[in-house]
């Protein structure tokens, strides 16, 4: 079946790739990463973007999904387990982010070459829950002198 483009069933806004499988997708999204979601999450928890706890949670939920996908793992979403694997990363530590993040860099980097990191795309890669959180941390970085921006062709960040 073909691949049919339209938004982010994570409410993230973006658009996707969605193949349908039975009663799920298969999504690939840049900011959520790649994942199966069955039709009833879909319709049911997450079509509630105005709950409070949804809303609160799927930043989470896309900063455990993208870390999987950095293992191999393509995560299988369902009205079960959801939840539960998005609390784990809302309660991350800022310190553990920068170290995640250093830790990005890091796997990307070579002597003499610019790193290049796009905050809206690879927040969840650092569980940071937005671009402007991600944009934080790496002036932070930069701010203690852990990486050079641009100028140094260290890293480059929009």
């Amino acid at each position: 079946m073909p691949d049919e483009v339209s938004k982010c069933p994570l409410l993230c806004g973006w658009e996707v790739n969605v193949v349908h499988v039975g009663d799920a997708d298969q999504v690939k999204c840049e900011l959520c990463g790649e994942f199966t979601i069955t039709a009833t999450l879909s319709s049911t928890a997450l079509a509630e973007r105005e709950s409070d706890e949804v809303e609160s949670l799927l930043p989470y939920l896309r900063a455990y999904i993208r870390q999987a996908n950095q293992r191999g793992e393509i995560v299988s979403l369902n009205t079960s387990n959801w939840k539960d694997l998005a609390l784990p990363h809302k309660y991350t530590p800022t310190s553990i982010k920068i170290t995640k993040l250093l830790e990005l860099v890091a796997s990307r980097s070579k002597p003499g070459f610019t790193v290049q990191i796009n905050p809206a795309a690879e927040a969840p890669l650092v569980d940071a829950t937005s671009t402007t959180e991600m944009r934080y941390l790496l002036r932070h970085l930069v701010s203690i002198g852990y990486l050079d921006e641009q100028g140094g062709k260290t890293i480059s960040y929009q």
